[in-house]
């Protein structure tokens, strides 16, 4: 029913488009193009829409035209038909028509359209009509895109150069901008470089529009001016665009002036120019809309991460939040008051994150009790007052409130060590509300740390050591650490036996590798008669904690996402190339420094090679049931993947740390731990980071079922969120090489917040694999607690 209706409907249309009356005409024509807007498939009436181009109806022609740039491609034999109506409208007298010839001739991407453009399209440059000549100068670079060779033997690029010297603002706007694209796609340098070429181009188009005032500065924008003349000259013409209705053009002038300040030898030029971009920066802070509001306050905290001198601390009252704010800004406008805080404005800030401590929603509050904890740190005449606040947040035993704080406190007690052991009793206390394994970690930490000064620590320590097997691991790191901290501080003769027992079940049965290789270490370290050097790692002096995490982006790449003021990626803080296929390179001078390989776990490029479950459907039955249906306590089978012992303090000859088997006389006996491999080498992207929601997976099979070893999955987990993640599962669809993992569970136990792990998962086959000889793709589910089950497509090569 469904086709037979579409056949109507279509047969419907084709009558129409074959009618004596233009209205008629003009409503199928209006119904297919909204049709295809859609997504149907239109192009079986092209023939019929042919027949309408020749019209006197300018509304017509419009129509004929869209719908031959959008369905061109699919008929190139016929839409040779309609060239000769494209020449004859190029001359038409109407310079509307003139210009709508031209520009769909350079829209419809079919080569041998192509070679009868190239004299219209000169001609058109020339046109004594402006809009005849905007549309040419933007045909131009289609041309060059579709056919090079063809462009560059004509006359395009002096007459496109030309049009700098335009009488029209319009016009000249658009040469700036098909030059712009002219050197990122091929690699032509026709722009200006000369400083009064530039400063002239720039005061002639000042009448422009606000995007087209945009696409001039960021075709200059990356200029580097080669005297301090130079940049105050680029500086003057610049900064009355600061105050430009447009916001894009506000922010696309605030790069360009940012890009000069490091070539003005006079500090007080460089401070003066600061001054002159906080007032409309605050301006854009303030405006009316949501998402305008949230650009504004991503760049500014960019900004300030570079000149903190930028806003001042009296502008505080600006980031207030309203009780209409949608949490993602309120959450920028915390960091960015945080960024802001100092002594004479600490008190109002405090008052702001108590109010927003205490709303409901619970990651405005957890927002708020972090930033208090970032003023605890940071400004040490009102810790006191932050740790009154806190601990208030723990009396409310509001459950999130409750958490927060109890990781916050942690931090507040590296920093001022000894001066709140206090709290410690108190944060214990709150265990019984404490279920996320960060928060408990950390009060692990405070009563190993301030042990010393808690008469009870043993006994506060015994509750997280009888449940030690149901933890989650990060806790259980903390347990044994703390434990181990407790004997050497000289916590009795029962501490000593909790540490026996402990390090015997961890090394006997612990199936997490950070956890077993900690506990060898722990051992050997213990097993000395000599116990100083125990002492200088375990109890080592750790480095003071401080507000630093409010910085997100680090150079090369701050300098890089500052030069791509306003674009996107200035917004997510990521580097172009990690999102946006990179075009070939164009000779551009730069301010910009090249990202290192240092920041490849922040900037994930992209790859052709990307594979998704739209591309290969998958059925999910079989993956889904045991992704879903596994327990908290299953233990990874099989061999574990292995890591490096930077945390362990950087401590040399691990190789020789022996396990334990019992303890006589004080001493620990010894034997030998596992062997760890590293192992570095490139792998393929099967999953970037924004089709898995923060989560950015590559990897390959390797090795072979026939051989000792076996067949193992190389994995590379990159978590590119500011949340930790865990539960990792995996499973492979059902496949006729009867491959399946080992274990469904990965042996990672969490992947903190913007670090990666490594892993090799065995691979088992359950049946008698057939002879192929293509090399299979195998459909992968991936799991975790933050994400859920993820899709992606791997080759096999058997």
């Amino acid at each position: 029913m469904t086709s037979s209706r579409a056949d109507v409907e279509m047969n419907e249309l084709k009558q129409a488009l074959r009618s004596s009356q233009a209205e008629k005409r003009k409503a199928a024509l209006q119904h297919l193009l909204g049709e295809g807007i859609a997504g149907r498939d239109v192009s079986e009436l092209f023939a019929d829409v042919l027949r309408c181009v020749q019209s006197d109806s300018l509304e017509l022609k419009k129509l004929v035209y869209s719908y031959l740039q959008r369905h061109a491609e699919t008929k190139p034999e016929e839409t040779i038909l309609v060239v000769n109506m494209f020449v004859q409208d190029s001359q038409d007298p109407s310079p509307v028509v003139r210009a709508l010839a031209v520009r769909t001739m350079a829209c419809v991407r079919v080569p041998k359209v192509a070679e009868y453009l190239v004299d219209p399209l000169l001609q058109a440059l020339k046109d004594r009509e402006a809009c005849v000549r905007q549309a040419a100068a933007m045909a131009v670079p289609k041309l060059y895109a579709l056919q090079p060779d063809l462009a560059a033997h004509s006359t395009f690029l002096p007459a496109l150069k030309g049009l700098l010297n335009d009488r029209s603002p319009s016009v000249m706007a658009n040469a700036v901008a098909a030059l712009r694209e002219m050197e990122v796609r091929n690699g032509i340098v026709a722009l200006p470089r000369d400083i009064e070429e530039v400063a002239r181009v720039l005061r002639d188009s000042e009448a422009v529009s606000g995007w087209q005032r945009v696409a001039i500065l960021d075709a200059f924008g990356t200029r580097r001016p080669h005297s301090s003349s130079e940049a105050r000259a680029v500086v003057k013409k610049i900064a009355q665009d600061l105050n430009h209705s447009n916001s894009a053009v506000v922010l696309s002038a605030a790069k360009i002036l940012l890009n000069q300040i490091p070539y003005l030898e006079d500090p007080s030029m460089q401070s003066l120019l600061l001054e002159k971009m906080r007032k409309p920066l605050l301006t854009l802070a303030s405006a009316s809309k949501k998402n305008l509001e949230y650009v504004a306050m991503r760049i500014i905290k960019l900004i300030m991460q570079k000149y903190p001198e930028l806003l001042h601390p009296g502008d505080l009252q600006v980031f207030f939040c309203r009780y209409n704010d949608p949490v993602y800004l309120k959450k920028e406008k915390i960091d960015v008051m945080l960024m802001l805080a100092d002594p004479s404005n600490i008190e109002a800030l405090l008052g702001e994150l108590r109010e927003y401590a205490a709303e409901v929603d619970s990651d405005t509050a957890r927002k708020a009790i972090w930033g208090i904890g970032i003023c605890a740190v940071e400004i040490p005449s009102v810790s006191d007052v932050c740790v009154q606040i806190l601990l208030h947040q723990l009396e409310t035993d509001v459950p999130h409130a409750v958490q927060e704080s109890i990781t916050v406190l942690k931090n507040v007690l590296r920093r001022y060590p000894g001066a709140f052991d206090q709290m410690v009793s108190i944060a214990t206390e709150k265990m019984s509300q404490v279920e996320e394994p960060k928060a408990r970690a950390a009060a692990v930490w405070m009563i190993g740390e301030a042990s010393e000064n808690l008469p009870n620590a043993e006994e506060l320590l015994e509750t997280f050591v009888k449940g030690f097997a149901t933890e989650k691991a990060t806790v259980q790191l903390q347990i044994l650490t703390a434990t181990v901290k407790l004997f050497l501080k000289g916590h009795g003769t029962h501490t000593r036996d909790t540490v026996q027992q402990l390090l015997e079940n961890v090394t006997e049965s612990a199936a997490n590798p950070d956890l077993r290789d900690r506990a060898f270490f722990y051992w050997r370290l213990l097993s000395r008669t000599d116990l100083t050097m125990a002492n200088q790692v375990v109890l080592a002096q750790h480095p003071p904690a401080s507000g630093t995490a409010i910085v997100e982006v680090a150079e090369p790449l701050l300098s890089e996402l500052i030069g791509c003021i306003p674009n996107l990626s200035s917004v997510y803080y990521r580097s172009p190339t990690s999102f946006v296929k990179a075009l070939d390179p164009a000779p551009l001078e730069s301010t910009v420094s090249e990202p290192s390989e240092a920041n490849l776990i922040s900037e994930s490029t992209t790859s052709s090679t990307l594979r998704t479950a739209q591309n290969h459907p998958v059925s999910q039955d079989d993956m889904l049931r045991d992704l879903y249906s596994l327990q908290v306590d299953e233990r990874p089978e099989g061999p574990s993947p292995t890591d490096d012992l930077e945390s362990f303090g950087g401590m040399q000859g691990w190789e020789s740390l022996q396990g334990p088997s019992e303890i006589e006389q004080g001493s620990f006996s010894q034997a030998s731990p596992p062997q760890v491999v590293s192992q570095q080498q490139a792998l393929p992207l099967l999953l970037d980071a924004v089709q898995g929601k923060g989560l950015q997976v590559l990897g390959q099979f390797e090795g072979n079922l026939s051989s000792e070893a076996g067949m193992l999955y190389h994995l590379r987990l990159e978590n590119h969120t500011d949340t930790p993640m865990d539960g990792f599962c995996i499973q492979l669809d059902d496949n006729r090489l009867g491959l399946k993992p080992q274990s469904v569970r990965l042996d990672i136990s969490s992947l903190e917040a913007q670090h990666a792990a490594e892993l090799w998962h065995p691979i088992v086959q359950t049946i008698a694999a057939p002879l192929v000889r293509e090399v299979p793709e195998l459909q992968v589910a991936l799991k975790t607690n933050q994400t859920g089950v993820l899709y992606f497509a791997s080759s096999v090569n058997i």
